[in-house]
């Protein structure tokens, strides 16, 4: 089982290192350029999915994983945010497909009431945070007060991050614990939906 798990968490770290060119989508709050960051991740679909489905299966594995995640999502995201910002341009993005896959993999393992070893969350968390963190980064390089943009999405990805893995910690024993199931089946039809979408629109090409 525990071959199983690692072979499915190092497919979707692999799946999320395939950068395409997509469209840059920054909300406009009105508020300022850290509001706009602060909520990119809340009309970025495949951003919040992916971050929800992570936090649930490393809060299955108990409060000292879900704390090694969190800070390890945090951190490489903001690393990847600085140097997308700095260096690349923001024709580099993950692909809506692609990043849907990852976090319907992940999803997958929340509804099959799986345990992933804590090195294995670590690394997941450090792949999707450079990989995400890499893209939004060339995003908001674009943009007036990128840097801003910038620190509002890191703020956004810790809370979310530990929002969920604090959810998930408290309801891992028992009946509780189907909250969190319930919820990782909600991200995987989402993700689900995400791909067909993305697919009809290939298609429809």
């Amino acid at each position: 089982m525990r071959r199983t798990i690692f072979l499915l968490g190092l497919c979707a770290s692999v799946v999320l290192l395939l950068p395409a060119q997509v469209q840059a989508h920054l909300v406009d709050t009105r508020c300022g350029p850290f509001y706009d960051g602060l909520c990119h991740p809340f009309v970025s679909p495949t951003d919040l999915m992916i971050i929800l489905a992570l936090s649930l299966l490393a809060g299955y594995a108990g409060p000292s994983s879900g704390r090694t995640t969190l800070f390890s999502v945090t951190l490489n995201w903001l690393i990847g945010t600085v140097i997308g910002y700095t260096w690349l341009s923001s024709s580099f993005a993950i692909p809506v497909s692609m990043a849907a896959g990852g976090s319907l993999l992940l999803a997958l393992l929340v509804m099959a009431n799986q345990r992933c070893p804590q090195i294995l969350l670590a690394l997941l968390g450090m792949s999707i945070g450079l990989c995400f963190g890499l893209a939004n980064g060339a995003e908001f390089g674009s943009v007036n007060g990128g840097s801003l943009a910038l620190a509002g999405n890191v703020t956004c990805v810790f809370m979310v991050t530990a929002c969920a893995t604090g959810l998930a910690v408290k309801n891992h024993d028992g009946w509780k614990r189907i909250i969190s199931r319930v919820a990782g089946s909600w991200i995987a039809a989402a993700s689900l939906l995400t791909i067909g979408w993305e697919l009809r629109s290939i298609y429809a090409n």
